[in-house]
């Protein structure tokens, strides 16, 4: 299962348990890893990895309309409102 696909699968099951949109996406270093990897195979960033500035203020990315928040854990990940 890809990134993505977990991304999606939480926001689905959050949505249904919630029953509201939810806004906010926290990962762990290995899942921030992960997307950056998908998202430089994809064109969507100059390099394999996020750079430090990347997750921070304005330059926070947007992932399926989620607000991308890096957490300080090497595994995580959670949907939250």
């Amino acid at each position: 299962m890809t990134i993505n696909d977990r991304i999606e699968q939480a926001a689905m099951e959050f949505r249904s348990q919630a029953a509201c949109e939810p806004q906010y996406l926290y990962l762990g270093r290995e899942e921030v890893r992960a997307l950056g990897a998908w998202a430089y195979q994809n064109d969507y960033i100059g390099t394999p990895e996020f750079r430090k500035g990347d997750l921070e203020g304005e330059h926070r990315p947007e992932i399926n309309g989620l607000y991308l928040m890096a957490v300080n854990a090497d595994k995580h990940l959670k949907v939250t409102m």
